[in-house]
């Protein structure tokens, strides 16, 4: 029904909603695409609605995919009820089998669905939308995350080995993959952050590094901006690798990492100005054992894992920059200390022990 004389629109649909967040602009436009992808594929999957025949929901040039969209858009937001969303998590689930290693990755793959949708609706947005009579309750309400099991980081890296292999074998060879490696490890940057630093942001006298938001770099949350406290070893690496006097300045020679790639702060899709280099790291990485989909970003976790386990979780918190400690115990904080209950002694004893509690 169209808006008449200021009064909220009713038959408020998907697409509205969407509408009406973006033009908020409270969320950054790449945040704002990934959280509306989310949403309506649980909205499509949810409604059963597929891409007709000859229609490709990824064609994005001839129109296949707005077509698509379209479909989703028109779905009136009551509709999309707690009901039915735990509907579709039980159907998304149950599609995975009975493996439980797939039945576990179809779970994360659920709540991360969630979380991002989910954040659509959140107070600080729907406080701001005007002219919209939104259901009650919103999707979502009554609508829990799946229990996925542990998703704690397991470290199964040797830090010492890897560090000394780093400087043999990229130091010289690659300093650029170098540079990523010491600010990846040592600093517990993110692949982002590592891209868009500056020299300028590193404090060689003081041994930090002043990690801050730039027309560059759009950080991931607000506790993201902070001062890196790093060992003197590391800086003095850094300060060797420092660009020389040269003839033609490199463009972009600000950054640390030299990229090949011009940077794209406002792309609409996941874009890294020195992709090349991290595809050397990542490679470099694996080669030595690690394994995950992510090796770079496994580095921010084994820093965390170290820190935890000599200061204990906060520090490795405050270290990593959450703004929740419960990120850090869930994920990143894996104790690399082994415990053991120490009565195997008693094995190999000869003759009674005496009760010291009793005693």
């Amino acid at each position: 029904k169209p808006d008449g004389d200021g009064q909220a629109k009713l038959d408020v649909t998907v697409g509205d909603y969407l509408a009406a967040v973006d033009k908020t602009r409270r969320l950054r436009s790449r945040t704002f695409l990934n959280y509306r992808n989310c949403f309506r594929t649980i909205v499509a999957e949810a409604f059963g609605i597929r891409p007709k025949k000859n229609e490709n929901k990824f064609d994005y040039r001839a129109g296949g995919n707005a077509k698509w969209a379209q479909r989703i858009d028109e779905i009136r937001l009551e509709r999309v009820s707690a009901d039915r969303l735990n509907r579709w998590k039980r159907e998304r689930v149950a599609s995975a089998g009975h493996a439980p290693t797939a039945i576990a990755s179809t779970r994360r793959t659920v709540n991360s669905y969630i979380r991002c949708a989910r954040s659509l609706f959140s107070p600080a947005l729907v406080r701001e939308l005007k002219g919209l009579k939104l259901p009650t309750p919103l999707p979502f309400a009554g609508v829990d995350l799946e229990e996925s099991g542990s998703q704690k980081y397991v470290s199964k890296i040797n830090a010492q080995a890897l560090i000394v292999a780093a400087r043999n074998d990229l130091k010289a060879a690659d300093p650029e993959a170098y540079k990523a490696f010491l600010l990846g490890l040592f600093a517990g940057m993110r692949k982002a952050e590592i891209e868009s630093a500056e020299w300028r942001m590193v404090d060689f006298a003081a041994n930090v590094i002043h990690l801050e938001e730039t027309e560059w770099l759009h950080l991931k949350t607000r506790d993201a901006a902070a001062e890196i406290a790093v060992d003197p070893e590391v800086v003095a690496e850094l300060r060797a690798l420092l660009p020389g006097p040269i003839d033609k300045p490199v463009r972009w020679s600000q950054f640390i990492l030299q990229g090949t790639r011009p940077p794209q702060p406002d792309s609409l899709r996941p874009y890294y100005r020195c992709e090349e280099t991290f595809d050397r790291l990542n490679a470099w990485l694996r080669g030595k054992g690690i394994r995950a989909n992510k090796p770079l970003h496994e580095l921010r976790k084994e820093v965390g894992a170290i820190i935890a386990t000599e200061q204990g979780i906060y520090a490795a918190s405050k270290f990593l920059r959450h703004s929740d400690i419960t990120t850090t115990a869930r994920h990143y904080a894996d104790q690399k200390a082994r415990i053991n209950v120490g009565l195997g002694k008693f094995l190999t004893a000869t003759k009674p022990v005496p009760n010291a509690a009793a005693a």
